[in-house]
């Protein structure tokens, strides 16, 4: 019976990985080429050193189109092909078939306002502002709404997250009075 655990280098070459060996020890590489193993000389033997691997939470192989395509930020058809083709996990035959009613909300558009062709005067003298929420999924910091305010005479653009559209009023009386200082 032998006194250690013994590996067959064919075993794991076919698996796909690499195995190299010098007079100063030996090295295991996984079909991608990434460093899995190293070994060392004792006693004319090679000894293999491994490293634990650890649970990667993360990285879940999935084929669910709609699941990639809201975890890659609502990336279209073409970009997660390109991402697809220069990355691993991402099922080959990936086409998202169902349509997006995020996608489809963020899209809807009107018509441009007219260009006036002339700004305010005055910093305050005219404010644009928009509201959008609620979010259907909430920030980290518990978030649900995004307010912004732009002065048209300085284009400064100030931009508040909000957890209750009920904030509004005190983020428009803290943006008139930061920039009532510069009026």
């Amino acid at each position: 019976e032998a006194a250690a655990n013994l590996l067959s280098v064919s075993k794991i070459a076919n698996h796909g990985c690499t195995v190299t060996f010098s007079s100063k020890g030996g090295k295991v590489f996984d079909k991608n080429g990434v460093l899995i193993a190293t070994a060392s000389v004792e006693e004319g033997l090679y000894r293999l050193h491994t490293v634990p691997s650890t649970p990667q939470r993360s990285f879940l192989v999935t084929k669910d189109e709609a699941l990639w395509h809201r975890r890659l930020g609502h990336l279209n058809n073409k970009g997660i092909g390109v991402l697809k083709n220069n990355s691993h996990g991402i099922d080959t035959e990936y086409q998202m078939s169902s349509v997006c009613e995020v996608c489809l909300r963020g899209k809807h558009s009107r018509k441009p306002f007219r260009a006036s062709g002339k700004r305010a005067s005055n910093i305050l003298d005219l404010v644009h502002s928009d509201l959008v929420g609620p979010m259907e999924k909430q920030s980290f910091g518990g978030n649900r709404y995004i307010l912004t305010l732009i002065d048209d005479h300085s284009r400064k653009v100030f931009v508040y997250l909000l957890k209750e559209k009920s904030e509004v009023p005190k983020h428009i009386e803290e943006f008139i009075l930061i920039n009532g200082r510069y009026s």
